[in-house]
């Protein structure tokens, strides 16, 4: 028999999985999170400029909402693995603890 190791959500809206994130974050103590907003690719792949800019404004107001959320030991990772532009290679870590 497999151990469960954690739970799976279906999101794909941006401000919903998001807003998913912030309160499981605000809610658990030791936790792992991983979450994927899938828009962005999605929008990205439609070559839909508009509707990308408008789901990276919603990334960006979360993402400062889970930061000011993080506890001293916490860490944040932000990645991206493709896009169409040239900060999409980006990499952001927070958390007091790191050492990088």
């Amino acid at each position: 028999m497999r151990k469960k190791f954690g739970e799976s959500e279906s999101i794909v809206d941006t401000a919903e999985v998001l807003a998913r994130t912030l309160e499981v974050l605000q809610s658990s103590e030791n936790t792992f999170i991983c979450t994927n907003v899938q828009e962005t690719d999605l929008c990205g792949h439609r070559q839909d400029s508009k509707a990308y800019a408008d789901k990276l404004r919603i990334a960006d107001e979360y993402i400062g909402q889970i930061r000011s959320s993080l506890k001293p030991e916490d860490y944040l990772i932000v990645m991206a693995d493709h896009g169409n532009d040239r900060l999409s290679a980006t990499l952001i870590i927070q958390g007091s603890m790191c050492r990088c």
